[in-house]
């Protein structure tokens, strides 16, 4: 229901999945669909519920296909051509899977994608653009990511595109969406600090950008937000101080770089975090679903957003945790309209501010005065207005405490009445019962005995007819059905008289009841003087409350709790008593009729019986053959009464196998456990694994031969099993013929429950098998940190290299600083080579590295392929399960009630082991599916590191070839003028040995 623009609550049909948090919702054809999450510090069911935003809006969980994704909490979910991509989240451990529900069909399905997918990670962020899934940021653990990956649709694989321009610094529980061909990210935090800055990436160009914003926000984590008319609308979330923002919604216009705000709201939910503001655009509506706060989180408001009109965002100290922005120009507040109408005017203000978004503060304007006595006097305005609101701030609380003790004693003096009353009444009721119980009770008991004295009298006269019934006087011959219709009638009688004895027996056991009844109006008398006393104690209390202080008010409430409850118990004892008189009242009544009904019974009997005296004289030959009869009936009893023990024995021997059944899967976890150990020493020790392969190849011989001596047993487990449903079908049919002796067979049920109670201990024991298999997940953690730690050698030894890299460049670079002054010699290129030539070792080490990681990732894929073969048996295993569960349930549908118990335990314990299967296989290929992308991460990484010291070489080997030649030109210049300067030398001394000789 819609008043105008505004917060609305929703009323909803339906069970709800709510509460829960961390969950995702994405809208699709007027339908919110809603999955995962965490509800009460658990992962949510894995269920799909729809929300149904059309006509009457409900609630409604439809039937999906396929597998779905495991539980988990801190996934993303974008729409894109019809189906809903979800993609990483945090569960039992992190996933960076990729999964599509197709929003027609609605069938879950997990691609098979190429290239390497993004590191596991939650509370991301996931936007779409031209089939383009892009993924930014969020965290493993407490580490933070600021990498961007994109996963193509059509393609099904993943890329890592290679961005420019300063990204935003690594952040979770941001949000992201594109308006245009720009995707713009929103807040987030990175353990320390969080922000409130606005980055850009442009998905055509892939370069980063700031948005300079004015009015900016206050910093924040986990919100939620949507896009609607080319502007993001952002609500609450977790501030900077801890507290939950209860603030209304804020709208950013990526155009025009500002923060917009509707002013005043009527309705507005509670402060929350994680919650989803999903928008049905067609209807300009946006629902807030789930969260966690301290307010009502289960509630559903919707945000109508027609007539809504926006005004700047005015930030105060508030929104920064306690300390006032650096802005000397905030806007001013304008007045509210006057208008009748409850829609918002839009409020502009009256300068646009200069003031930028930063992180995790806001920097200062870069607009404003220069001149220091104006910022002064701004300053000393701040500071004055703040003196203000705190002093108002303290007088509204002296104001509140006073109301709220003055409220408080109003209070205390109205329950005080009310107690006072709740006591007078007590004792009135008390003082009623007392005087009525007594002669209720002497009442009852005279009923009893008269009750008792006439069932006594019809007892002897049905035995004496029944005596009479069955002495016979005379001997003919008559049929078997007559035979068969007197033997009825006889046992009739017998089973009407033997009720009657147990009527009697009870209404005998009506004066224990009376007496009991004394007992409980005794105690009850006790239970009075009790409460009087509590009552007198209570008053004193209310005495001394009156004159006391106030911080006793709050021990009256608790005696005033106390007294209510002894009152409650009173009353609940009185309401027993009154209840039990009823009861046998009603009990009596009943044996009234039940006396007059044998009267009438007994008429009809007695004519039946007269009639009969006749034909009971024939009775004697055949009697004697219907007693023949009846001893080969009992030897046949006798022999399906053994043939049932036999049966309870192969029970016992099948439960015996199951125990050994089960100790065998412990022994092939156990085993499988050494593998997963084996696998994950891998990357430290490699030449252990290599000696140790033929000892895994033994291992998985002896799982097979283990697997197929299981299927054996469970061969034998459904013919014993077969076995046992017969001689119980063969058992009703006996007690169908014999209902005498139902009694036997009913011993016999009880076995068969104890041995329920059997296999429920096994299912202790399955659950205590899954213990260990969650400890086998600790230990993979510490494999994958371990696997970690390699990695980072690597990047060390990356970083090593590369140092040395930059030292050869400063030698380089000195050693063209002496060629440039002519000072080179042979000795400094004779070290610079014998440098290349380290790092020419380094590249090859490098290279062996890089080969040693590829070893590594075919024996990963091989231990990878092993582990397909083991998830291909098992999943035969379970069509063989499943096909034994089909027999098993057609089985227990035809069934009788007898053989239903030992059914339906084979049943369930067939679907356990389905799970435990299905759960198995789940497992193994999320652990393949992390190997594999592990393995191609480290070849990636070592391809990475190769090229790069390689390129790096070639170059300076280039380098060092240029200034080879510089150098040989250079001796060559060098040694052609030293031989011009010795032929100008021995020219002169020609020109001097001739001048000597013209001389002398």
């Amino acid at each position: 229901m819609s008043f105008g623009g505004g917060w609305n609550p929703a009323r909803i049909a339906g069970k709800s999945p709510l509460p829960r948090s961390d969950f995702v919702a994405v809208e699709y054809m007027g339908k919110i669909f809603v999955w995962g999450g965490s509800s009460g510090g658990k992962d949510a069911p894995i269920e799909l519920t729809v929300l149904n935003t059309a006509g009457l809006k409900s609630w409604n969980q439809p039937k999906t296909t396929g597998r779905p994704p495991t539980a988990r909490h801190g996934m993303k979910m974008v729409l894109g051509d019809k189906k809903m991509y979800l993609f990483g989240g945090k569960g039992a451990s992190y996933f960076n899977d990729m999964y599509v529900m197709n929003c027609a069909t609605l069938a879950w399905a997990k691609p098979r994608v190429t290239g390497a997918p993004p590191m596991m990670r939650s509370d991301h962020s996931l936007a779409i653009h031209k089939g383009q899934v892009i993924i930014f940021g969020g965290c493993y653990l407490k580490k933070a990511f600021n990498d961007v990956s994109v996963f193509d649709t059509g393609s099904n694989a993943f890329r890592t595109p290679a961005v420019t321009g300063d990204p935003p610094s690594p952040r979770w529980g941001h949000t992201a969406h594109v308006v245009g061909s720009k995707m713009y990210v929103i807040g987030g935090r990175d353990g320390k600090r969080m922000f409130n800055d606005v980055h850009v990436l442009d998905v055509a160009t892939w370069a980063w950008s700031v948005l300079d914003t004015t009015n900016a926000i206050a910093p924040r984590t986990a919100h939620t937000s949507f896009v609607y008319q080319k502007k993001i609308w952002v609500f609450g979330g977790e501030g900077s101080s801890g507290m939950l923002n209860n603030e209304n919604v804020r709208v950013l216009d990526p155009e025009a770089g500002s923060w917009e705000y509707v002013e005043r709201m009527d309705n507005l939910p509670c402060g929350r975090s994680h919650a989803v503001l999903s928008l049905v655009e067609k209807k300009n509506i946006a629902f807030l679903l789930g969260g966690e706060g301290g307010g009502d989180v289960e509630s559903i408001s919707t945000l109508d957003l027609k007539d809504i009109q926006l005004a700047a965002v005015k930030t105060t100290a508030a929104d920064f945790g306690g300390e006032a922005p650096a802005s000397s120009s905030l806007p001013k507040k304008e007045a509210p309209s006057t208008s009748s109408s409850s829609v918002p005017k839009l409020v502009k203000p009256e300068k646009k501010e200069e003031s930028r978004s930063a992180s995790p503060i806001p920097v200062s304007p870069r607009g404003g005065s220069s001149n220091n006595d104006d910022r002064q006097d701004e300053l000393a305005r701040l500071r004055a207005a703040l003196d203000a609101q705190k002093a108002a701030a303290a007088k509204k609380k002296e104001e509140r405490e006073k109301a709220e003790v003055e409220k408080a004693t109003k209070i205390a003096a109205q329950e005080e009445d009310k107690l006072n009353k709740q006591i007078v009444s007590l004792k009135n009721e008390l003082a009623t019962l007392k005087s009525t119980s007594s002669d209720s009770i002497s009442d009852l008991k005279a009923k009893l005995d008269a009750q008792s004295a006439a069932h006594e009298k019809e007892k002897a006269a049905l035995q004496e007819k029944a005596d009479k019934a069955s002495t016979p006087k005379e001997v003919e011959v008559v049929d078997n059905e007559k035979v068969g219709a007197l033997e009825k009638e006889n046992a009739s009688l017998k089973s009407q008289i033997s009720d009657l004895e147990s009527r009697v027996a009870s209404a005998s056991a009506g004066d224990e009841k009376a007496s009991d009844l004394a007992s409980e109006n005794s105690k009850l008398k006790e239970k009075e003087k009790e409460l009087a006393g509590k009552v007198a104690a209570l008053e004193q209390e209310v005495a001394e409350v009156r004159v006391g202080k106030d911080g006793e008010i709050e021990k009256l409430k608790k005696k005033k709790a106390q007294l209510e409850e002894a009152a409650g118990d009173a009353e609940g004892k009185v309401n027993e008593m009154k209840e039990k008189i009823r009861e046998l009242e009603r009990e009596k009544g009943g044996l009234a009729e039940e006396l007059e009904s044998r009267k009438t019974s007994s008429s009809s009997l007695e004519s039946q019986v007269s009639s009969l005296k006749e034909e009971l004289s024939n009775l004697k030959k055949e009697g004697s053959e219907a007693s023949e009869e009846a001893s080969a009936l009992q030897e046949k009893l006798a022999a399906k009464e053994e043939k049932a023990s036999a049966a309870e024995k192969k029970l016992a021997s099948i439960t015996e196998k199951l125990t050994a059944e089960t100790e065998k899967a412990t022994q092939l976890l156990s085993e499988r456990d050494e593998l997963k150990e084996k696998v994950g020493n891998l990357e430290i020790e490699k030449d252990a694994v290599i000696r140790g392969k033929a000892d895994l190849e033994k291992q998985l011989e002896l799982a097979k031969m283990e697997s197929s001596s299981r299927d054996e047993e469970e061969a034998q487990v459904a013919q014993l099993a077969t076995q046992v449903r017969d001689g119980l079908a063969e058992k009703e049919k006996l007690q169908q013929e014999l209902d005498t002796f139902k009694s036997r067979i009913v011993g016999l049920e009880g076995d068969v429950v104890k041995k329920e109670e059997e296999i429920s201990s096994l299912k202790k024991e399955v659950e205590q098998a899954k213990a260990e298999i969650e400890s086998v997940q600790e230990e993979k953690e510490s494999v994958k940190k371990k696997s970690e730690d390699e990695v980072k050698g690597v990047k060390a030894r990356l970083a090593d290299v590369m140092t040395d890299y930059m030292d050869m460049k400063d030698q380089v670079s000195k050693l063209e600083a002496q060629v440039a002054q002519s000072s080179g010699d042979a000795g400094q290129v004779e070290e610079l080579k014998e440098k290349l030539s380290a790092l020419e070792n380094s590249v090859k080490s490098a290279e062996e590295f890089a080969q040693e990681a590829a070893n590594d990732k075919q024996e990963l894929e091989t231990v990878a392929a092993q582990l397909q073969e083991q998830i291909e048996e098992l999943q035969s295993k379970n069509k063989e399960l499943q096909v034994k569960v089909t027999v098993a349930e057609k089985r227990a549908a035809s069934a009788s009630s007898g053989g239903g118990g030992a059914s339906s335990a084979e049943l369930e314990e067939l679907k356990e082991k389905l799970n435990e299967r299905n759960q198995e296989i789940e497992r193994l290929e999320q652990e393949v599916e992390q190997w594999m992308a592990a393995s191609e991460q480290l070849q990636k990484l070592g391809e990475d590191a190769v090229n790069e010291i390689q390129e790096e070489s070639d170059r300076l080997r280039e380098e060092l070839l240029q200034w080879q030649q510089h150098y040989d030109d250079e001796v060559k210049r060098r040694r052609e003028a030293e031989a011009e300067l010795v032929n100008s030398e021995q020219k002169l001394n020609d020109l001097d040995s001739m001048l000597s000789r013209l001389m002398g």
